[in-house]
Order: C-alpha cells, then sequence, then structure tokens
C-alpha cells in the first residue's frame, strides 16, 4: 500500500466541504474549540502516547500528512519539505487514520 499524501492546500480546501454542517451542528464543541483557535494559531492537541504529556501542534505551520496502514505522520514548522519537525501518531487500524484526520479537519475548521 502507498503512503497517501495530503498537502496543506488540500486539508484547507476538505475543510469547507460538507463540514460546515457537522460544526454547526455541535454548538458546545464548536463554542469549546473557538475559544483558543485563530487562522494562524490553531492548537491541535496530538493523541497521548502513554508518557503523561500533552503534546500540540499548530495546524497553520503543518505541510502534509501522510498515512500508511499503521501510522498518521505529520509534517510541520519547516521552510522546505523535510525540514521541519514531524509527529508520528501510531495506528491500529486504517480507519483511525480517516478518523485522526477528521479530528485535524475540524479543528482546523473552528480556527477560521
Amino acid at each position: 500500500m502507498f503512503p497517501v499524501r495530503m498537502s496543506v492546500g488540500a486539508l484547507a480546501l476538505g475543510l469547507g466541504i460538507g463540514l460546515s454542517g457537522m460544526v454547526a451542528a455541535q454548538p458546545e464543541a464548536r463554542e469549546e474549540q473557538a475559544k483558543s483557535g485563530s487562522t494562524a494559531f490553531c492548537l491541535y492537541e496530538l493523541p497521548g502516547q502513554g508518557n503523561g504529556k500533552k503534546r500540540l501542534i499548530n495546524l497553520a505551520i503543518v505541510q502534509y500528512v501522510e498515512t500508511t496502514r499503521d501510522e498518521l505522520r505529520i509534517v510541520f514548522g519547516g521552510g522546505n519539505l523535510g525540514s521541519g519537525y514531524e509527529a508520528v501518531i501510531p495506528l491500529s487500524s486504517p480507519d483511525e487514520a480517516s478518523t485522526q484526520l477528521q479530528k485535524m479537519m475540524d479543528r482546523a475548521r473552528a480556527c477560521h
């Protein structure tokens, strides 16, 4: 299976397609998320890795997202592709990748 890459542009484009209804349907979630976000500083909490630490990334600087069967890789913060940082989220199933991507897109949408 080939890795799937999603550019920031595609992520942003996907935000406007069909998500506004879902966000509007959950007013309590929208209010909670809107308190801490902006288009330039949009924090997203990465799933815990069992070490008791919270790790948040700024979705405004994500360069691309790559999924495979067993992990979701988020590359962010660099000037050129490959020069930044990455967060790797282990996955138990391919469906979990879709769930994580949906959560990221929902959070980014709430920041706009």
